[in-house]
């Protein structure tokens, strides 16, 4: 069949019109907006850096004549499976350049990912993060009298900290509740390499007795595991180097102690921070790697090879709206985009709360409401926006691997607990938690119950009733995956990641065997409805429990035929015929009364517990109902009379706006949530506040780029991977655009005034 990209621009004056314009000029140049201001004065005037992995608040001290920044990681997680700071770095300056009390200029350049902070006109200091290797370059330079600097490495855990007061929610992790007594041990500097340099880290190697990961797999019926798992834990060391560019001969620098370099007097100094985390046998082993590391600074060719990977991300796509009242948009979608590039390239989801940014606003530097778990609900919404930004590599290298890693872990689980796989030396079936530890197990193991309170539960089934039934992110999981093989086409990267989709689905068809004898189809109970519409009894009751929750209903209907046009490489034809007939037997979406409107199950309780529109599930993520598919009257309706509207951090309500063409409703929730101040304590402008989670927030403008990225550019979901244009876009909205789409399709083009001035598909070939 004959590929397409269907263009239906709303005209202002006559209606539906198709535009095939193609015009040869060029698509404006993108050039991300700068982040500059004046008086800049202490941590709460940070500003981000980062590569993906490691990352950093940077900031000055004036009353401390010093320049200052936090080194931090996607990958630094603790032997209690929190997410931790590596360390914090100051910089003091002397003679303190701030005593004349000229102005203080700090300018954040996205372009390159740089920051230049200017001290009175005569000293200025230049950050960036190398975008291809773990280094934080800090380059200090006076045009006028030299000065000395003073590198002082500060760790953030001179003390252990007990495990209960600094990362709420990990509670009963060793069989006690709030066990004060665990700790996140602290590990003293060293020496380093030379007297010229200054070395830290923390190596996870827990008392025996006190190993979270082991405690954890006895507390939740996982004993038969121990000694067959690696611990994902044990042996993770992550810490550093602090030494001056060695091939800068005007100054040289001398260990004062193990937490100080001094300089000697220059009008130039260049300071690096080498970053290592890895698992290894021994500290030995760590200290070589850390060394062949610095072997691979080089200024000027590493900062070249910087500024090219950034023009790279700058050149695959932008949103730019071009009237200046709405440049605010612009801004937000921009800074947005550039938080998720600087921390989402480890195997580890981005962390929605508070991300790699947290400064200083709780109890300590590493502390975070939620601590170091992932949520699906929350982890997944910054990929969503990485489809039509076109930043793939994200969602393959950091989420689909992360899931990837833990599929072991997770087959094994699931078959402990329920059993399910007919061949037993080849496991299939997986299920994950919507909550979750880095390593797959369930956040807490209060939630899933402390020794003695778990009564009568079946194994796996958890003591809280918030996620007890709530596995439906396998299958928001599996849409990504199948997305991405849409836009990549890439086969192979399909088949390394198509067991976890195939697992999900395999643990849903065994999980509820149980046939409706009147209509023939499978009865999903007990369940629930994610977190909304929970299942609080057990043993489980139906008027107090969910039937044929939507979520799952939809995530099934929407999957499982997608996977049956696979081809046959992926999925054996013998395999798709066994998923026809599972797809035939699915009970229908659940609706309302005469079947007007969507509802979150077929039977649920008479009490929600929280606010998800869960029957909105059917628009986002399964996309059952959307506008290019014209059918969206009875998803309209439901979004109408939804029950709990939302148009902040996690809610969806934009999302499903921008899916069903509601023009003016996307519209005004794009404003809003653009509109939304900085969070309390922080300046930079894409630092957005707490609302459900903690700050800075990663779901608030994650959601809306994605909305705004369907609002311009809209899968079909035909067989020809047909894209509409404008689907749900306002015509008083003048915007310039460069997009990414199914089968390796970048669309750019130009809106002004209502009219598309300009318009150009990579290949020419998806023009027809």
């Amino acid at each position: 069949a004959t590929q397409q990209i269907l263009f239906a621009l709303k005209m202002r004056y006559t209606g539906v019109v198709v535009l095939l314009l193609v015009c040869v000029v060029a698509a404006l140049g993108f050039q991300p907006p700068n982040v500059v201001w004046t008086n800049s004065d202490g941590i709460g005037d940070s500003m981000p850096l980062g590569n993906g992995i490691v990352a950093g608040n940077f900031w000055i001290e004036k009353e401390n004549s010093r320049v200052s920044f936090y080194v931090a990681s996607q990958e630094a997680f603790d032997e209690n499976a929190n997410l931790l700071k590596l360390a914090r770095v100051d910089l003091a300056i002397s003679p303190n350049p701030f005593a004349g009390g000229g102005v203080v200029t700090q300018s954040h350049d996205l372009l390159t990912s740089s920051i230049t902070i200017t001290i009175a006109s005569t000293l200025k200091v230049f950050f960036w993060v190398d975008a291809n290797h773990p280094f934080f370059v800090t380059r200090l330079e006076s045009s006028h009298t030299p000065f000395v600097v003073d590198v002082s490495l500060t760790n953030v855990r001179p003390h252990p900290v007990p495990f209960g007061s600094d990362f709420s929610g990990w509670y009963c992790s060793h069989r006690y509740t709030w066990p004060d007594h665990v700790v996140t041990s602290p590990y003293p500097p060293t020496n380093g390499f030379s007297s010229h340099s200054l070395m830290w880290y923390h190596r996870n190697d827990p008392p025996k007795g006190t190993n979270y990961f082991i405690n954890s797999l006895e507390l939740q019926d996982l004993s038969s595991l121990i000694g067959k798992v690696q611990d994902p834990t044990l042996n993770n060391t992550f810490g550093g180097v602090i030494f001056a560019d060695p091939t800068d001969s005007r100054t040289s620098y001398t260990r004062i102690n193990a937490t100080l370099l001094r300089s000697t007097p220059a009008n130039s100094h260049t300071i690096v921070v080498a970053v290592h985390t890895n698992h290894t046998q021994s500290i030995g082993v760590w200290y070589n790697q850390l060394a062949d590391l610095i072997t691979k600074y080089k200024y000027t060719a590493n900062w070249q090879a910087h500024v090219s990977a950034w023009q790279k991300n700058w050149n695959t796509s932008h949103i730019t709206l071009l009237n200046s009242k709405d440049s605010y948009i612009t801004d937000k979608y921009t800074y947005h985009r550039y938080l998720q590039l600087i921390q989402s390239k480890a195997r580890f989801p981005l962390k929605f709360n508070g991300m790699l940014f947290i400064a200083e606003k709780g109890l300590t530097p590493d502390h975070r409401t939620w601590g170091g778990a992932n949520w699906w609900q929350n982890a997944r919404l910054s990929y969503w926006s990485n489809f039509g930004a076109g930043d793939l590599d994200l969602v393959y290298d950091s989420l689909f691997m992360y899931y990837l890693d833990m599929l072991d872990l997770g087959r094994m689980k699931t078959e402990i607990y329920f059993g399910e796989n007919t061949n037993k030396s080849n496991l299939v079936d997986v299920y994950w938690p919507e909550t979750q530890t880095f390593f797959g197990l369930e956040y807490n193991n209060g939630g899933y119950g402390c020794k003695g309170t778990r009564g009568n539960l079946h194994p796996g089934v958890p003591l809280s009733p918030w996620n007890r039934y709530n596995i439906n992110g396998g299958l928001d999981l599996s849409m990504m995956i199948l997305d991405h093989f849409d836009f990549v086409q890439d086969v192979n990267a399909l088949k390394k990641v198509f067991p976890i989709v195939r697992g999900v689905l395999s643990h849903f068809k065994h999980h509820w065997p149980k046939i409706n004898s009147t209509t023939g189809k499978v009865i999903f109970f007990p369940s629930q409805s994610l977190e909304t519409w929970q299942c609080q009894p057990y043993p489980a009751v139906v008027s107090e429990c969910v039937t044929n929750p939507l979520p799952d209903v939809a995530g099934l209907h929407a999957v499982i035929p997608r996977v049956i046009k696979l081809p046959d490489s992926v999925v054996s034809p013998q395999e798709k015929n066994e998923w026809r007939h599972y797809y035939s037997i699915l009970p229908d979406v659940p609706k309302g009364p005469g079947g007007k409107y969507l509802v979150p199950g077929e039977i649920i309780p008479s009490k929600n517990i929280n606010v998800e529109n869960t029957e909105l599930y059917a628009v986002h993520p399964y996309r059952l109902y959307t506008k290019p598919k014209n059918n969206t009257g009875i998803a309209v309706t439901s979004f109408n009379r939804r029950r709990f509207p939302c148009n902040v951090g996690w809610c969806q309500d934009i999302l499903d706006a921008a899916l069903l063409g509601m023009v003016q409703e996307a519209k005004q929730m794009v404003e809003g949530r653009a509109s939304s101040p900085v969070a309390n304590g922080y300046r930079w402008p894409g630092f957005m506040p707490t609302f459900q989670d903690y700050k800075p927030s990663a779901d608030h403008l994650s959601n809306m780029n994605s909305a705004l990225q369907w609002m311009l550019l809209q899968p079909v979901g035909d067989e020809r991977q047909s894209i509409e244009l404008f689907a749900s876009w306002p015509c008083e909205w003048d915007v310039d655009f460069k997009l990414h789409g199914p089968l390796n399709t970048f669309v750019s083009g130009t809106l002004k005034d209502g009219v598309l001035t300009h318009l150009q598909v990579q290949p020419p070939s998806r023009l027809a």
